[in-house]
């Protein structure tokens, strides 16, 4: 069920009208790029920052279920997962402003 304040933030397609936190890191993605032609060693750190993360999370995942491949597959999944969500979103910001 959706609530009054819900149907207030969408348009008659049903698409939200404004944007949240969800959408933020996406947002983030074209001055990460930016960030590699004025400081490529703060672009490398947050890079492996984010595999080294996503390492981590394989790991526990693992340990947790007690198998061993999910070491390399969630990290694989996660960057899918992230890659896609951010080219969705900046899809619909194309198409929204131009």
């Amino acid at each position: 069920m959706i609530s009054e304040r819900e149907c207030s933030s969408m348009d008659m397609e049903g698409q939200r009208e404004s944007y949240g936190f969800t959408d933020s890191p996406p947002i983030l993605f074209p001055f990460l790029l930016c960030i590699n032609n004025f400081s490529p060693i703060l672009f490398y750190f947050m890079f492996i920052l984010y595999v080294i993360m996503l390492s981590v999370m394989g790991i526990i995942f693992a340990l947790q279920r007690k198998d061993i491949k999910y070491i390399i597959s969630v990290p694989i999944v996660y960057m899918i997962e992230h890659g896609s969500y951010t080219m969705g979103i900046l899809e619909r910001y194309y198409r929204f402003y131009w």
